[in-house]
This record gives C-alpha cells, structure tokens and sequence, in this order.
C-alpha cells in the first residue's frame, strides 16, 4: 500500500506542476464586450472578453490598489484585446487579475 500511495502522490504533483505552468503562460484575445468599474462600492474593474457576463469565456479583473495604473482602462470598450497572465477559476471562469498595463493590449 505504501508504493501505491507514492505513485499517486507524484502523479498528483506532476499534474499540479503542469496545470500551474500552464496556467502562468495564459494568453487570450477577444472583443472586450462589457467593463464594469465599481467605483462606488468595491473598486474593482471588471473586463467581460469575449461576451457580456455570464457567457463571456474569460473575464479579466483590476484590483482597486492597481486602478491607477490603468487610466485609460475606459478606452478600451468594444476593441479587441489581447490578456496575458496567471489564471485562476472564479465562479467556474477563467479570470485573470491585472497588476501591469502590458498585461492587457489593444489591437
């Protein structure tokens, strides 16, 4: 039993490593359908890409400490967009936060 629960154990580790490098490495484009900015309550910025909540594909996300950063965020309605960085899973979406302008591009 003890070989068996190290085999798994490094299969599990194995598959954790490539889902995290694949993750890291994420890039996607679409059209930024919707940008939300909650100013008035939470700060944050939400980009719907690629169709309007709940059936955009991927979302991109401005954390209030970083809106600053992104002055012209606004500008950006209704272009294509191209988003680099780490994903992670909201609500069972792709999502990916935004802590540099160069993350999230223009077409």
């Amino acid at each position: 039993m003890p070989a068996l629960r190290t085999t798994l154990s490094a299969i599990n580790d194995t598959y954790l490593k490539v889902q995290h490098e694949i993750l890291e490495t994420f890039v996607d484009r679409g059209q930024l359908q919707r940008l939300a900015q909650h100013t008035s309550w939470s700060g944050f910025t939400l980009l719907d890409v690629g169709g309007r909540y709940p059936d955009n594909p991927f979302a991109a996300v401005i954390l209030p400490d970083d809106a600053g950063k992104f002055p012209e965020v606004g500008s950006l309605s209704g272009k294509m967009v191209e988003v680099t960085g780490s994903v992670r899973l909201y609500n069972r979406k792709p999502e990916v936060i935004l802590r540099r302008p160069d993350q999230i591009k223009a077409e």
